[in-house]
C-alpha cells in the first residue's frame, strides 16, 4: 500500500488554515459560510446541506494550523509545514479560485499532493459523484468562486512539482497518478 493511501483521510482533516476555521464559525453562528457568500451558489450548497444532513461543527473544537496571509499576491502560498508519521509537507493556500482559504499541501520526498478543490479527478468520479456533479454548474453557473483564478491555482501547483511519478489526490474523486519528465 502506498504511504498516501495510508494518510488520505487523517492529513486532510488536521490541516486547517484561519481562513477555514473563520468559514466553519460562521456556519455554526447560522451566518453564511463564504460559499453562501456568493448569491449565485448559495442555493446550490443549501439544497447539498439538506440532503447530506450536514451540521456545522462547533468551531471552538477546531484549531487553526496557521496563520492565512494578510494580503495574499500568488496563486498559492506556502503557509506552512506539516509532518505526518514519514511524511513531510509544505503547505499552501489558494488565492480563492475555488474558495478562500483552500489548502494544499505537497510532499516532495513521496511525491503526495494533497489539492483539496483546487484540483479534482473526474475521470475518477464514481457513477453517482458524476451524476451529482452534473448539476453544480447549472445551479452556480461554475463549481469556483473564480474560474480563471483556480485555473491559476492549478498551474501553481503543477508547476510546483518536480520530475517523477506524483500522486494527486483531490477532494473529489480517485487518487490521480500523474508523471512528469524532464525536457
Amino acid at each position: 500500500m502506498d504511504i498516501a493511501c495510508r494518510v488520505t483521510a487523517r492529513a486532510a482533516f488536521f490541516c486547517l488554515a484561519v481562513n477555514t476555521k473563520e468559514c466553519l464559525a460562521l456556519e455554526a453562528k447560522k451566518a453564511n459560510g463564504y460559499r453562501e457568500q456568493n448569491t449565485l451558489h448559495k442555493p446550490y450548497i443549501n439544497i447539498c446541506k439538506a440532503l447530506t444532513l450536514y451540521r456545522p461543527v462547533d468551531a471552538e473544537k477546531v484549531t487553526a494550523l496557521w496563520e492565512s496571509p494578510k494580503e495574499q499576491r500568488e496563486a498559492i502560498e506556502q503557509i506552512g509545514f506539516f509532518d505526518f508519521g514519514e511524511m513531510h509537507f509544505e503547505v499552501y493556500q489558494g488565492k480563492g479560485g475555488h474558495l478562500k482559504g483552500e489548502t494544499v499541501l505537497i510532499d516532495y520526498a513521496h511525491h503526495v499532493v494533497f489539492s483539496g478543490d483546487i484540483f479534482i479527478n473526474v475521470h475518477g468520479l464514481t457513477r453517482e459523484q458524476a451524476a451529482y456533479n452534473q448539476y453544480a454548474p447549472i445551479l452556480m453557473t461554475s463549481v469556483d468562486t473564480d474560474p480563471a483564478l483556480c485555473a491559476l491555482e492549478r498551474r501553481a501547483i503543477f508547476q510546483r512539482l518536480g520530475e517523477g511519478g506524483w500522486q494527486i489526490f483531490g477532494a473529489h474523486g480517485m487518487m490521480k497518478e500523474y508523471r512528469l519528465r524532464a525536457e
